[in-house]
């Protein structure tokens, strides 16, 4: 594996000279890299080379600081996310564009009070960002509950470090995409699974059946349902149960036995394709 094989200074720089395409970029994310081969990849030409170890997990600070001053944005949005970023570093990015914010809104190890700045920050996008970070300050999460924005409260709805306050607070809510959204966090509690099945039933099952921590009932009542999507998405679910899979396995449409035989990948997440868009274009 290039990107995680520890390499000798000398073969690491034989590597670089030699490597190209995704294989270079990959190679960016190795974590043995020595001083020398992170010094040339901060200064390639090629950006994908520079936003590739921008992300590189063990750079030192002052590599972090050349990378917060490159000229591209792709790089200074991958450095952005980098979780060794101090806070100095992180208030200038706090001033860079949109894009730029919103990959620091959804850096885990982001200051709190930068947190409580993009809360209100004139970019959706980055709030909806920022909601959707694991590590949001409890406090923000009340502050964002009342923000009229459907978006951002379906960010923060599938946000799996939701307190119980703040999932009951979203189960009041009127949207839809909201509801969708809290269905499928993995961290709602059980009895607020079981409420928002009482209460909308088969309209949430697709979204349900994504939900990785779904109740052994649940998994049931979907599994014996006559909705076809539905059941080929909970063969993916990755805590299905023995009986609801033998129910899956029986089953009368052959789409759902080749479902559960050969599960395809998960779907990606509304982030990991904001990344993919940013990279592309």
């Amino acid at each position: 594996m290039i990107h995680k094989t520890k390499f000798t200074p000398d073969q690491q720089l034989t590597l670089l000279k030699e490597l190209k395409g995704h294989r270079l970029e990959l190679y960016t994310q190795n974590p043995f890299l020595c001083d020398e081969v992170v010094l040339t990849m901060i200064h390639h030409p090629l950006e994908a080379v520079r936003s590739g170890i921008a992300q590189n997990p063990v750079l030192a600070i002052h590599h972090l600081h050349s990378l917060t001053t490159d000229q591209d944005a792709d790089v200074r949005w991958g450095v952005a996310g980098n979780e060794q970023l101090p806070l100095e570093l992180q208030n200038r990015l706090a001033k860079d564009h949109k894009d730029i914010r919103c990959a620091l809104a959804l850096n885990p190890a982001i200051d709190y009070p930068l947190q409580h700045q993009l809360a209100v920050d004139p970019s959706k996008i980055v709030r909806e960002a920022l909601a959707s970070n694991e590590a949001l300050d409890t406090a923000l999460q009340v502050q964002l509950l009342n923000n009229p924005d459907c978006d951002v409260l379906a960010a923060l709805a599938g946000n799996i470090s939701l307190t119980e306050q703040s999932q009951k607070s979203l189960l009041l809510c009127q949207s839809l995409s909201v509801i969708y959204r809290l269905a499928s966090n993995c961290c709602l509690l059980k009895k607020y699974q079981v409420a928002l099945f009482k209460e909308h039933g088969s309209e949430l099952y697709e979204h349900f059946a994504a939900n990785d921590k779904l109740l052994p009932e649940l998994q049931l009542a979907l599994a014996t349902s006559e909705d076809t999507e539905c059941k080929i998405l909970l063969c993916q679910n990755n805590s299905l149960t023995n009986e609801a899979r033998e129910i899956l396995a029986n089953d009368s449409s052959e789409r759902v036995q080749q479902a559960l035989l050969f599960p395809s990948e998960p779907a990606m997440s509304y982030w990991d394709l904001l990344a993919r868009a940013h990279g592309s274009g």
